[in-house]
């Protein structure tokens, strides 16, 4: 095991700089790539799917000394490449990439393992048969476990290369090996760290690096000024969507949980620029043709991000004048193929046709919503639960970092969450602590069984605790089919709910339902105690088989076949037409 460290490090080093040498460097680019080419020719072109698997990703990994993995069904694997990190997941588009050292994260499921590699190469392809199952491979140079390797070792490695002098070309190497932390790309170790940031899996790779990194260090107005000029003239300048894509997420800080660029008005001008460039590049509106309305496309997305930054700002002038541009804009043919209706309601997925309430009223959601009557039944159970659950800090999580603060300090850990039912599953270890609420949720959910999901919190349960103190700013849910539904459970005097800019508070024992998708924030600047509720999401009850009719696949998963070819909606439809048939001969007998 001691060996892998040594060799990890140094067979990278010796490959930049020997790569000045030609036969050297085609002789390195052989090594990585031979297991790739046998893999691909003699085995992985005719090999066949595992029985029974269907829609999974295929991972077939290795090196020169062993082959890891073959065929493996997982759920995803992200690799550094040459210009950052990225995740292929099933259905990625094709990828042919070189790979820089760093970490391979395996996941599946709630489990994932990390590896080490030095160099190598990831090709994916597309289902070579009808199960649906992508294939991705990765080849390396050296590609060990991640805690195989030598700890010691590789400390004093690192420590002879940054003491050593910095002459020779093989010195300026080895410094630069090791000044760049594994996992994270060089030039965004700079700048954040992997804890600062909730999107890890992201390319973070963009330019003006220097200019972003003095202006987080200084926050001064020199610093704001060189980062407004440099990113406005690279936005200018850039074709690129990956770049433009890069430029939107940093300086609008989509990715981290810290509040660094936001901060200033000037520098999210040029960052809703970098949007609205992006929303119209050709890779961008080809979504309209490569992805499914229920799918999340590129142009939506983006023009929601620019929508809630224009609200966040008050600069409502051109957020009315960009929602009128976003419901005229037309894509071959297709006017408002993003479906807004309303400028209050900008979820990047809208599906019609479905009841809008800002506020829903008791009597519309207390017969199809059951579960929120059946909260106000067990309150103090609850109540009780939550006290016990607040005992055991290991329960909780922080939520949404990336949305609040506290006054002009982000704040870490003054909003977090029990998550009780997530995925369509129940976690089983909180029910240890809450059992009448897992009971209850056991019971109603999920309220529509069968029906896909669009967005992964279709339907979820958690207890939410915020300290005093906390501004959430305006933001909205991913879809227009997910209700949220609010139940008090200790609700302190000063606590403020937003939606669409009209101010609610909530009661103790008391259940609220309204339109996640609806711009919404929440403030307890006002409070002197800890406010807590739960947070149901709820399937929209008007959502039938007929909105799955004719298409693949949704944000969170592919559509069954007959929700697609409308099997499954011809059936209710034959058995509501039953239903109002023998309830028409009843009110008939009674009329007799």
């Amino acid at each position: 095991m001691r060996n892998h460290a040594l060799s990890a490090i140094v067979i990278k080093a010796f490959s930049e700089l020997l790569c000045g040498i030609e036969s050297v460097c085609v002789l390195l680019y052989w090594m990585s790539l031979r297991v790739s080419r046998f893999l691909r020719a003699g085995l992985l072109q005719s090999a066949k799917t595992p029985a029974g698997i269907t829609n999974r990703l295929l991972l077939t990994m290795g090196s020169p000394r062993e082959n890891i993995f073959y065929l493996k069904p997982i759920d995803s694997v992200t690799v550094p490449g040459t210009e950052g990190t990225f995740t292929i997941t099933n259905n990625h588009s094709l990828v042919i990439s070189q790979l820089s050292p760093g970490v391979i994260t395996v996941r599946d499921g709630t489990e994932h393992k990390d590896f080490f590699i030095s160099d190598g190469f990831i090709f994916f392809n597309q289902p070579a048969d009808g199960s649906g199952c992508c294939r991705a491979e990765i080849s390396g140079v050296e590609l060990v476990p991640k805690e195989a390797l030598d700890k010691d070792r590789a400390t004093q490695l690192l420590s002879e290369v940054q003491s050593a002098a910095k002459e020779t070309e093989w010195d300026k190497v080895k410094a630069q090996l090791g000044s760049s932390p594994v996992g994270v790309p060089a030039a965004f170790g700079s700048l954040f760290t992997m804890d600062e940031l909730h999107c890890k899996d992201n390319p973070h790779n963009y330019p003006c690096l220097e200019e972003m990194r003095f202006y987080r260090e200084t926050q001064g107005a020199q610093g704001e000024d060189a980062v407004v000029r440099c990113a406005a003239k690279a936005v200018a300048d850039a074709n690129d969507f990956h770049t433009l894509r890069n430029l939107t997420h940093v300086l609008l800080d989509m990715d981290t949980i810290v509040k660094v660029f936001d901060n200033s008005s000037s520098i999210v001008r040029v960052g809703i620029e970098a949007a609205r460039k992006l929303t119209n590049h050709p890779h961008c509106l080809r979504e309209f043709d490569t992805k499914d309305s229920l799918d999340c496309r590129c142009f939506p997305l983006y023009s929601k991000v620019a929508m809630l930054k224009y609200k966040n700002y008050g600069w409502w002038a051109e957020a009315r004048q960009y929602f009128r541009q976003i419901k005229e804009f037309t894509y071959k043919g297709m006017l408002n193929p993003v479906g807004w209706e309303d400028i209050y309601r900008t979820p990047q997925i809208h599906i019609p046709n479905l009841r809008a309430h800002e506020i829903w009223p008791r009597e519309e959601w207390e017969e199809a919503l059951p579960i929120g009557v059946a909260l106000e039944q067990n309150y103090k159970a609850i109540v009780a639960e939550t006290k016990e659950a607040m005992r055991k800090d290991e329960l909780w999580e922080d939520t949404y970092r990336f949305l609040y603060k506290n006054g002009e300090t982000v704040r870490t850990g003054t909003w977090k969450h029990l998550p009780i039912y997530h995925a369509r599953e129940i976690i089983e270890p909180q029910c240890t602590a809450m059992p009448t609420l897992c009971g209850l949720v056991k019971k109603y959910l999920p309220t529509k069984p069968g029906l896909p999901w669009v967005v992964n919190q279709n339907e979820q349960v958690m207890v939410i605790r915020m300290d005093p103190g906390t501004t959430v700013e305006t933001h909205n849910g991913p879809s227009n089919n997910v209700l949220n539904m609010h139940f008090g459970i200790i609700v302190p005097e000063g606590a403020v709910l937003t939606v669409n800019y009209t101010q609610y508070t909530w009661e103790n024992g008391k259940t609220l339902v309204w339109d996640g998708s609806t711009d919404h924030g929440v403030d307890t600047t006002k409070c002197k105690e800890e406010r807590i509720i739960l947070l149901v999401r709820l399937m929209h009850p008007d959502m039938t088989p007929q909105h799955y009719r004719g298409h693949k696949r949704t944000m969170f998963e592919e559509i069954p076949a007959e929700y697609r070819d409308g099997t499954v909606a011809g059936k209710d439809a034959v058995l509501q037409n039953r239903a109002d048939g023998k309830k028409e001969e009843e009110e008939e007998e009674e009329e007799l």
